[in-house]
């Protein structure tokens, strides 16, 4: 063996990467943002609803769907979580109105993102949330992106733009992730039972990310 084919086979072998998403959604974040977003635009909070197939199909943006998972309370209507297990693996937490403590929801689904970027081909990682608390001090969802991005995933994080973590935006605008704002899609990825239902989804703005 020459010096050149040894040098080629003790190099690095380049990681595996994938065009497909691993999808990881913060339920209760989003929803307490729908409700917000519904009083903004003057309609009745307790009656907004998400749809689930076209939320799905923001999350992928047209790519396929590696994995997705959703962590939701124990107290959202069954018949709701269904139609988000026909596409997400759901785990649910007690919300804490039993035990009156959180449930750790948000380490639920941040187990579930290190499980997926140490061990899946580098891809793209989508996040709905509006959570950044906690980077400062180490914790939260930013340490788990700033892994995937060493990595070599793309970061895209979907949340609603009014109350969406700064920290977590600003960090994303640094380093080249991408941020949706659910906002632009109300009408598309919500419904009021027996008043309005949800308007096709256009996603020919909806930004995605690069490695």
């Amino acid at each position: 063996m020459n010096a050149l084919s040894v040098a080629s086979a003790l190099a690095p072998r380049p990681r595996a990467v994938s065009e497909a998403a691993s999808a990881f959604v913060d339920m209760s974040n989003i929803f307490h943002g729908l409700q917000d977003q519904a009083d903004r635009e003057a309609e009745w909070r307790t009656d907004v609803r998400l749809e689930a197939v076209p939320f799905r199909d923001l999350l992928r943006a047209g790519r396929p769907l590696a994995r997705s998972v959703v962590v939701a309370n124990a107290d959202v209507p069954k018949a709701t979580l269904d139609h988000f297990a026909a596409f997400a693996d759901v785990i649910t937490r007690e919300s804490g109105r039993l035990t009156g403590t959180e449930q750790a929801n948000d380490e639920t689904l941040q187990v579930r993102m290190y499980e997926t970027i140490f061990a899946k081909p580098a891809g793209v990682l989508v996040l709905a949330t509006g959570d950044g608390a906690g980077s400062a001090v180490g914790r939260g969802f930013i340490p788990v992106l700033e892994a995937a991005r060493s990595k070599h995933w793309a970061i895209e994080v979907l949340g609603w733009g009014r109350s969406t973590n700064t920290r977590l935006r600003d960090w994303l605008q640094r380093t080249g992730g991408v941020f949706v704002d659910l906002a632009d899609y109300y009408y598309s990825i919500s419904f009021i039972e027996n008043c309005r239902r949800a308007q096709p989804i256009s996603l020919r703005h909806r930004s995605t990310a690069s490695r």
